[in-house]
């Protein structure tokens, strides 16, 4: 997948796909709900890192410019064994 791939509308539908109730910001509940449904997640193994790791602001949820800042992150270290970077990629992967 390449930069190009990843448009501001395709950003703005997965999160709103994550965003199930519509108020503008990701839960960790409507985030983890989201990763079960879309692929091999288990939040014991996980321990909720890469929530943490997107929620740059620290209030327990996510909003559309952390979302977009965590895909930036993504672009810049596509090649990375990081698994926030991993992370990304496999929900753009499927969208």
């Amino acid at each position: 997948m390449d930069r190009e791939d990843i448009t501001q509308e395709k950003m703005q539908a997965v999160f709103q796909k994550i965003d199930t109730n519509g108020d503008g910001v990701i839960t960790p509940t409507e985030y983890y709900r989201f990763l079960m449904q879309h692929g091999d997640f288990h939040m014991e193994a996980n321990q909720g890192q890469d929530f943490l790791g997107a929620d740059y602001n620290g209030l327990n949820e996510i909003d559309f410019p952390e979302f977009e800042r965590a895909v930036s992150r993504w672009y810049r270290n596509k090649d990375s064994n990081d698994p926030d970077v991993r992370l990304v990629e496999s929900i753009f992967r499927r969208f």
